[in-house]
């Protein structure tokens, strides 16, 4: 008969995650490497809205559009090697972009800007994650720390995926 093995076969996942790290969602990849892992995402939300006059000599218009890019390190020692505690710790790029712009029947005008910021955040969750692959969950809570503005936003997370 085989052995059992405790070591890990299926390093690799990819999962969507709702809210966390990747502030709205995010498609990531993630690869463990013994007692840790290290993921990469990828988000991105666009929002328009408009308005004009019933006979269309002028309106408003407006978008906004939020890239994210997080980036996470995290500790998998704690329980199983497939009901564990996950901590981790990591960095959000957003990059947040906006224009406007208004016209009437003499004149129009239109502004625009974007900025990228990098988000530092640490989480605290549950993780299932079969050593030989197959269906994978995350589930917890991600604190996102934003600056003067916002300086703590705790944000749960939903991640579901699969290993290989």
């Amino acid at each position: 008969m085989a052995e059992h093995s405790n070591e890990r076969t299926a390093n690799n996942a990819i999962y969507a995650e709702g809210l966390g790290a990747g502030i709205f969602y995010s498609l990531n990849y993630d690869r463990t490497f013994g007692d840790f892992a290290g993921r990469i995402g990828f988000g991105y939300v666009s929002l328009h809205a408009g308005v004009s006059s019933a006979n269309g000599s002028s309106g408003s218009s407006g978008s906004a559009s939020f890239l994210s890019v997080p980036i996470t390190v995290s500790y998998l020692g704690i329980g199983s090697k497939k009901h564990m505690l996950e901590l981790g710790a990591g960095a959000t790029i957003l990059n947040v972009g906006a224009n406007a712009s208004a016209f009437d029947v003499s004149s129009s005008s239109s502004s625009s800007g974007s900025t990228t910021v990098v988000l530092p955040n640490a989480m605290v969750g549950y993780r299932l994650q079969p050593p030989d692959g197959g269906f994978l969950l995350r589930a917890g809570l991600n604190v996102i720390m934003g600056g003067s503005e916002l300086p703590v936003l705790p944000w749960p997370y939903l991640a579901l995926g699969g290993t290989f």
